[in-house]
């Protein structure tokens, strides 16, 4: 069995025991993201579900919530060398940031970065939401050097360049076939306007995912196909919902 958590946006003080309750054994629990609008909480409910199900492959993800008011490079690099270099975590938390082949699955996790349509609808979206990329900016009063520790905002630039990266990194794990099929798990896909306070956006525009299982968040329930990929959506607080492993199994020939 599969059960998918996504876009559940617990409150940090919110102990939400109810969400950490999986009432069937599954195989795999895959977090697409937006767990809670601070990573420490996002971390804390992962590694509580890795402890009370040991048996269970969690992969982990994590979305534009969980990273507003903190360094979004210093996260992602941080979760990189704590889970996949060091393992720092428990055994049974997976966060495949390149092709990785767990059971019959080869895995690939993604932010989900949207292509955004102009500086106007960029400004009125979450993206420019407490949202940051470092501290390693320059800061200058009158000319005069006051600090290299000053944040860098996300800006329309940085978020299409991550955009167009991203599908390069897409376009690679496509590429290269290790026999399995193929699950992309992303935090934000193409019904996520309520995480980014926009609807006009583009996920993906010039990638094709044919024979594809993408694995999103977003704001309603969708299993079917989405243009030459299956689409799996099942966001929000309901813990009852279970996929038979089958349900991951997809091809168009």
């Amino acid at each position: 069995m599969i059960h998918i958590i996504s876009d559940i946006n617990i409150d940090y003080q919110d102990f939400a025991e109810d969400q950490n309750l999986i009432s069937q054994d599954c195989g795999y629990i895959i977090v697409t993201g937006n767990i809670a609008m601070d990573m420490k909480r996002t971390m804390i409910y992962i590694e509580q579900l890795a402890s009370i199900y040991p048996n269970t492959k969690i992969i982990f993800n994590f979305g534009l919530f969980d990273v507003m008011g903190v360094p979004y490079e210093g996260i992602r690099s941080l979760l990189d060398a704590k889970v996949n270099d060091f393992s720092k975590f428990n055994k049974n938390i997976y966060f495949p940031l390149k092709n990785t082949v767990l059971g019959n699955y080869d895995f690939l996790c993604t932010f989900g970065w949207p292509y955004i349509s102009d500086e106007i609808e960029f400004k009125q979206s979450n993206l420019l939401n407490n949202t940051m990329i470092s501290w390693d900016a320059e800061f200058y009063i009158d000319g005069i050097f006051i600090s290299n520790k000053f944040r860098r905002d996300f800006t329309l630039d940085f978020v299409n360049n991550q955009a167009a990266d991203e599908e390069a990194r897409i376009k690679q794990w496509l590429t290269t076939d290790l026999g399995k099929q193929k699950i992309l798990v992303t935090g934000q896909g193409p019904d996520s306007e309520n995480i980014l306070k926009t609807t006009k956006f583009e996920m993906f525009p010039n990638l094709d995912l044919k024979n594809v299982v993408w694995i999103t968040g977003g704001s309603s329930d969708y299993i079917g196909p989405y243009k030459n990929c299956r689409l799996i959506r099942l966001p929000g607080r309901d813990r009852s919902r279970f996929l038979e492993d089958s349900e991951l199994e997809f091809s168009i020939e």
